[in-house]
């Protein structure tokens, strides 16, 4: 897309159209400007297209795949213990005496036996039993190294934050705590939903044009109002008790005349998850309540004050 420098018109990149370039003499398209909307989304300087935000997380993706496929190998060759054979003291002496004194014949008879031996421990399964001779001497594989080179959690958490980091999102979200607190967490959680609304503010624009639009066109001249339901993480139990204090701060309110019962039943009826207009049949009982409250409002200020004792 691009923009003309006189009226600021929109035009459109139109990929492999032979006919409209053939016919137009250009590759682009002009857009009809009073049916087009545009609303920017972290845009590149001179992109209107803007970016994704999964560009900058892929090669840490690749790298985080590397890595574990390197695991997968050390794992395959040192995790598991594997079995250390050695027979050439044994088979020597045990070798016939007709070819002792042929390094050829020597060398082929010990490469037999070898092979022998190979063949036999490989074909073994993990549940079979070990059945060998005595010439054959077997024990576990010790290395030289006690432990592990580097530490493969700080390389993973080191992975994990260069990905949070690419894509914008806090570790609390990718489900990577690395010992946070639950405090931490809630803190992450609540900026998290802030850059959620910070996005739903951009498509709340598109689709109040959008809409308003289609209102125009089909005839009536009204502004649609486009608005998100709030993001709520509280349980069940947490909205009922914040709702019974809402409720009782506006009795409170009502009763000490900061508000009208008009006021306060269409915000109660609100609350509750009705509509807030007022039903005809309740209005006569909120006007006789409220006459009610003015009566017994004044008494209370016409009362002679208390006398003390002599």
């Amino acid at each position: 897309m691009k923009q003309e420098h006189r009226g600021l018109r929109a035009w459109q990149f139109v990929k492999n159209r032979r006919r409209d370039r053939e016919k137009n003499g250009s590759a682009y398209k002009k857009i009809d400007t009073p049916t087009f909307i545009y609303e920017e989304f972290d845009p590149m300087v001179d992109d209107p297209y803007g970016r994704t935000p999964m560009l900058p997380v892929l090669q840490v993706v690749f790298f985080h795949l590397q890595v574990l496929q390197d695991l997968k190998a050390v794992v395959h060759n040192q995790g598991y213990p594997r079995l250390d054979i050695s027979m050439e003291e044994i088979m020597l002496k045990n070798m016939p005496a007709q070819i002792k004194t042929n390094p050829a014949a020597q060398q082929k008879w010990l490469k037999e036996r070898m092979d022998e031996i190979t063949n036999h421990f490989n074909s073994l399964h993990p549940d079979d039993a070990l059945v060998h001779w005595d010439s054959v001497k077997v024990d576990y594989l010790k290395g030289g190294n006690s432990g592990p080179m580097i530490d493969i959690k700080k390389l993973i958490d080191i992975i994990d934050t260069q990905m949070a980091t690419s894509l914008k999102t806090l570790l609390t979200i990718l489900s990577r705590h690395q010992g946070s607190t639950e405090t931490y967490s809630s803190i992450d959680t609540q900026i998290y939903i802030k850059n959620v609304e910070s996005a739903r503010s951009v498509t709340k624009r598109f689709w109040q044009r959008a809409f308003s639009m289609g209102a125009r066109v089909r005839g009536t001249q009204t502004i649609v109002e486009v608005d998100y339901s709030p993001i709520d993480l509280r349980s069940e139990n947490e909205v009922e008790k914040d709702r019974k204090v809402k409720m009782e701060n506006l009795l409170t309110a009502e009763r000490e005349f900061y508000i009208t019962p008009k006021e306060a039943a269409e915000e109660a009826r609100w609350t509750l998850g009705f509509q807030s207009t007022i039903p005809e049949e309740l209005i006569g009982p909120l006007e006789q309540k409220r006459v009610q409250g003015l009566a017994t409002n004044d008494e209370a200020h016409t009362l002679p004050p208390e006398r003390g004792g002599d």
